[in-house]
């Protein structure tokens, strides 16, 4: 047990309520998060009363004002956080690694949930530096408090929500998502010097896409998701996976299942966007994904197409081989080969440079 952990103990025996929250002026995101553990972990620990504490502000920095040590308020139920050199602020050691936060969640026995650890990290990065995105929660924070300099409550509760809603999405991660992708299934193939990992799977969990493509989930190259809006076709943008062949595949299958007449040409079929002959498969090219109905496109006419004729169209428009056994490879077959209504790239290029010369 660490010492912050054993204080923590010690304290939880004597301190039946805590009385108040002593923070800084103005406190930054670090100060409000290690008060926003007190509020979802403290009474686990065995702090009774965090929700109802009420927030008190020292601006002397340094030690306590009146002369007593941090611990000893601390024993009386206040709880200084970032100030007062004790237990809680790490000002007191320059070369110090930690922050309020991450003190306070080793004190309350949280430290390894894995839950918290990317809310941690982010908050002692950003504690240690300046938020390099003007637009990220620690910067958004000393925003709110330019632009409402005499009302830190109000800057607290905001910064408290956005904490909640981050742990519930972490949660969703850690816990609902991996569960729901252990029902994926998996399949690799292998495509020029690599191989392309690709996941299907049945599931309306959103966060699925982000086990997917991490550590978790084997770091996929696609994920092909059907949910109750539709199918979905992800792929994870590190991996330099394109979707152009994918696209035309999947929209010349479609047509010739529904027995529309009216074929547009290879170039038209690879469009992005939605394509009037073919509404069900809109080509998000730019975000490197495919849809047929999304959460904000519901209403998106059904595929026709089963999840096997998906994943082949995936596994077919991904490889950059010549998969039919006629193939002689230096010219093409056209009309004679059963791949050259799909109007693969590879194929297009090589009735291309079999003409140049």
């Amino acid at each position: 047990m660490s010492q912050l952990a054993d204080l923590a103990r010690r304290l939880a025996d004597t301190v039946k309520h805590i009385k108040a929250f002593v923070m800084h002026a103005r406190p930054d995101l670090d100060c409000i998060t290690a008060c926003w553990l007190f509020l979802r972990f403290g009474k686990q620990a065995g702090f009774e009363g965090c929700a109802d504490a009420e927030i008190q502000y020292w601006t002397n920095g340094g030690k306590p004002p009146d002369g007593r040590t941090a611990e000893e308020w601390m024993g009386e139920g206040s709880f200084p956080i970032d100030v007062g050199q004790g237990p809680l602020d790490h000002h007191q050691d320059p070369d110090s690694k930690e922050c309020a936060a991450t003190l306070t969640a080793e004190f309350l026995g949280i430290r390894d949930l894995p839950e918290l650890q990317q809310i941690l990290d982010y908050v002692n990065q950003t504690d240690h530096a300046p938020d390099s995105n003007k637009f990220g929660l620690a910067s958004l924070v000393k925003i709110w408090h330019a632009n409402h300099p005499d009302e830190s409550e109000l800057v607290i509760r905001w910064t408290l929500n956005a904490l909640d809603e981050l742990l519930k999405e972490q949660r969703r991660f850690h816990y609902t998502a991996k569960a729901a992708f252990k029902e994926a299934k998996i399949f690799t193939f292998q495509a020029q010097d690599r191989k392309i990992k690709v996941a299907v799977i049945e599931t309306d969990e959103e966060a699925v896409r982000r086990v997917a493509f991490s550590a978790a989930g084997g770091y996929c190259s696609v994920l092909v998701q059907k949910s109750s809006c539709g199918v979905q076709i992800f792929t994870n943008r590190s991996h330099n996976v394109f979707l152009d062949d994918v696209i035309c595949i999947l929209r010349v299958t479609e047509l010739a299942v529904q027995k529309r007449s009216g074929r547009p040409n290879f170039k038209q079929l690879c469009q992005p966007g939605a394509l009037d002959a073919v509404p069900e498969w809109f080509y998000y090219k730019e975000g490197n994904m495919i849809f047929n109905g999304s959460l904000t496109h519901p209403d998106v006419p059904s595929t026709r197409l089963p999840m096997s004729k998906i994943v082949s169209a995936v596994k077919l428009g991904l490889s950059t081989e010549h998969l039919d056994p006629c193939c002689p490879k230096d010219r093409c077959l056209r009309s004679k080969c059963p791949l050259h209504k799909y109007g693969r790239l590879k194929c297009r290029r090589t009735r291309y440079e079999h003409l140049q010369s």
